[in-house]
């Protein structure tokens, strides 16, 4: 996989690969020409159809990586950035035909981008990076026939034999268990008061960043390696101050260098790229009415996309391999209204104590646009308060 967010990756980038003779792997490779998908022979036009499929299932089904499509290679080793016969007005609907058959074709379906790369008007360079998938392993169905479960090893593409299935199911669910069981545990134990520091009582907004590989032996991060990208890892709500300091399990931020309580809540990293935030007041009341209801502090909301934002491009800088899984949740929020344009807050107070939002895929890092990424979620705690859409981050 090239070791660049795939949006900014540039021709020069692509023409490294060759100067550098990277070879093929499981984690990348390259084809002259793209798949022919129109091919007048029915029986051909088939296998070019399960050929692509195999291709991108395999590397989800293994470690992800990058597709790339427009550089000739010679035994495994790119010699030349060609490009394939594709013009500008054609990319796009290029790039949503192959979507289309990926997500119609492939059970279950997987998350995948596309990002072209322009050799000159007519040529084009399609960087296809999937991610390593947690519902993995994915099997070809072509045409309502269900085909095989393809992996990658450092040679290429091969089927995957009984035991390999086996053991992909396995870490599918194990994997997935442990990033669910991880979040709920770490919750209770902020509710309960176990957390790493004394926190005020008030209604609490924790998040979580848990990179799908936080639970192998492949994340290890060293105190000093923390520590040079610690500007990325701010307090969700900043206070005018933070203090930093090392743990066994990685690197805790605070507003003060005290220990006996944390006013305004957290940020803790740990070793294996998992970061718990937690901010304190997530609601405020009418200072002149100490019987008004509690509000959302409604700020939260840009707070936590700035905050994650930050998360992102510190993983980028400790080159972390994407993807990861954010969580939101809000304790103790019974009662609270929500701001609503026009009147003020929601007639409706929230009904759950507690709201465990699903997690949101951060399929790069850093992610271009962390407002769009996590406007559903909060958009879900507008809902519990009887209401369509959060109205801080779009009109309707």
């Amino acid at each position: 996989m090239i070791n660049k967010q795939l949006e900014l990756i540039e021709l020069t980038d692509l023409e490294r690969l060759v100067a550098d003779g990277v070879r093929e792997g499981k984690t990348i490779e390259y084809k002259r020409d793209f798949y022919l998908l129109d091919s007048p022979k029915p029986d051909f036009k088939v296998k070019q159809h399960e050929e692509m499929l195999k291709d991108i299932s395999s590397f989800a089904n293994t470690l992800g990586g990058d597709l790339i499509i427009g550089i000739e290679d010679s035994g495994a080793v790119p010699s030349a950035v060609c490009g394939f016969d594709v013009n500008d007005k054609e990319v796009d609907l290029l790039k949503r035909r192959i979507l289309d058959v990926v997500q119609n074709n492939l059970d279950p379906r997987i998350g995948l981008d596309i990002h072209s790369v322009a050799v000159d008007q007519d040529k084009h360079v399609f960087v296809i990076r999937i991610q390593k998938s947690l519902a993995a392993p994915h099997r070809v169905v072509y045409r309502g026939e269900f085909g095989q479960f393809w992996s990658r090893t450092s040679s290429g593409t091969s089927r995957m034999d009984t035991s390999e299935l086996r053991q992909a199911f396995t870490q599918s669910v194990s994997t997935e268990e442990r990033i669910t069981r991880y979040r709920d545990e770490r919750v209770q134990a902020v509710k309960a008061g176990s957390s790493l520091l004394p926190l005020k009582s008030t209604p609490k907004l924790v998040c979580h960043l848990i990179p799908q590989d936080a639970f192998g032996a492949r994340i290890s991060l060293s105190i000093p390696q923390l520590r040079g990208q610690l500007i990325n890892f701010p307090l969700l709500v900043f206070c005018g101050g933070r203090s930093d300091r090392a743990r066994m399990d990685g690197l805790l931020v605070t507003e003060t260098a005290q220990t006996s309580t944390a006013e305004f809540g957290y940020t803790h990293v740990r070793r294996n790229g998992i970061v718990e935030a937690v901010a304190c007041d997530a609601t405020h009341r009418n200072s002149l009415d100490p019987n008004s209801p509690p509000f959302f502090t409604h700020d939260l909301v840009k707070y936590v996309i700035s905050g994650v934002d930050s998360y992102l491009k510190g993983y980028a800088g400790l080159e972390l391999v994407p993807p990861a899984y954010c969580f939101l949740t809000l304790i103790g929020v019974r009662g609270m209204h929500l701001y609503w344009p026009g009147f003020g807050r929601t007639a409706n107070p929230i009904a759950e104590e507690d709201i465990f939002l699903p997690p949101i895929l951060c399929s790069s890092f850093p992610d271009e646009d962390c407002t769009r990424l996590l406007t559903p979620a909060f958009d879900l705690i507008w809902n519990a308060g009887g209401l369509d859409y959060c109205p801080l981050l779009r009109t309707g």
